[in-house]
């Protein structure tokens, strides 16, 4: 056996092992819990849009929760739509984040959806 055979049999191992630990699925992402957002918004008071983060498992939960706070704000409850749902929100002992659209910097566009959009794929627009 030459020196190139035995050159081309390690650059071939080394070629194959790269493509074996890049495409074998890794074992460590299968523990990372998996995210749903809910987004609600009103089209015809656009001041409330906000988007709500939580566990896909968690997340009729999270769905019944914010339906239920922003009913509980629509009926004339004399809170704010925020503190209602996070309200309901933490009643129904869920993890969560919430985030609120920035209508002075979004120029009342869809900046906090797209963000939400860009960092999960799980998306559900909710709104009034």
């Amino acid at each position: 056996m030459d020196i190139y055979s035995i050159i081309a049999i390690v650059l071939s191992l080394f070629v194959w092992t790269v493509f074996l630990v890049t495409h074998l699925p890794n074992k460590k992402n299968d523990d990372k819990p998996e995210y749903k957002v809910f987004r609600y918004y009103s089209m015809m008071n656009p001041w409330i849009d906000f988007c709500v983060v939580c566990k896909v498992e968690d997340s009729k939960t999270a769905k019944n929760a914010i339906i239920q706070g922003m009913d509980d704000f629509w009926k004339g409850e004399y809170f704010p739509f925020g503190d209602m749902v996070t309200s309901c929100l933490n009643d129904a002992e869920i993890d969560y984040q919430i985030f609120y659209a920035d209508l002075e910097h979004d120029d009342d566009e869809d900046d906090i959806y797209e963000y939400m959009v860009s960092l999960f794929s799980n998306v559900e627009v909710l709104n009034y």
